[in-house]
């Protein structure tokens, strides 16, 4: 297989008219809004809008949407009725029918390609900074009640007691500030994914 032939058996975005099917979410839109249709029928228009201009046989269309499967003599007709319907070809000048041979989709055909679907991005959990920012709130709450109380006074020196309680409110207000940060950035919106390079250039 060539190239050429390569590159054209790959998902694309394929327009026409007001209609745009995009193989690789085998979504088809009209106007802009996204027309719900079965699989059958997009396997369909996948194959006419390769061939666009040229008439394909009823047996290529049913190999190509039902491979190796038996099925009713009027699938494929339901199928393009389906698509026309969804086009509002409902003159049929689009997808036109070829008397005991096949159809024919007539008109320009603009391939481009594809816009991949964007991986959500990967936000942090605010549950763990939750978990932290009470653990602060623990230690700094132990820290002044030890420095209001005293409760190890008469068997910890008093320099040794001031230090400790010094050293666990400085813990607790860094863990404060780290469950803080990670709350903060939790709750910030994802940003906008770029678009792939591909579709860019295409």
């Amino acid at each position: 297989m060539n190239r050429t032939s390569t590159s054209m058996s790959e998902p694309a975005r394929w327009r026409f008219g007001a209609a745009e099917f995009d193989e690789l979410r085998w979504e088809l839109r009209v106007a802009g809004k996204v027309v719900p249709m079965e699989r059958k029928p997009l396997e369909v228009l996948g194959h006419l809008v390769r061939r666009a201009g040229e008439v394909v046989s009823k047996d290529e269309l049913l190999d190509s949407a039902w491979a190796g499967r038996v099925v009713v003599e009027n699938a494929l007709s339901n199928a393009v009725a389906k698509l026309r319907r969804a086009i509002g070809d409902e003159q049929q000048t689009v997808l036109a029918t070829v008397p005991r041979i096949g159809y024919r989709l007539q008109a320009t055909v603009e391939r481009n390609a594809p816009v991949e679907r964007p991986l959500p991005a990967r936000r942090l959990s605010v549950y763990p900074a939750v978990g932290v920012l009470m653990l602060a709130g623990a230690l700094m709450g132990f820290a002044l009640i030890a420095y209001v109380i005293h409760p190890w006074k008469g068997w910890l020196p008093e320099d040794s007691r001031d230090l400790f309680i010094a050293a666990d409110f400085v813990g607790g207000f860094g863990l404060f500030a780290v469950a803080l940060w990670r709350i903060r950035q939790a709750s910030r919106p994802s940003p906008a994914p770029l678009a792939p390079l591909n579709s860019v250039l295409a």
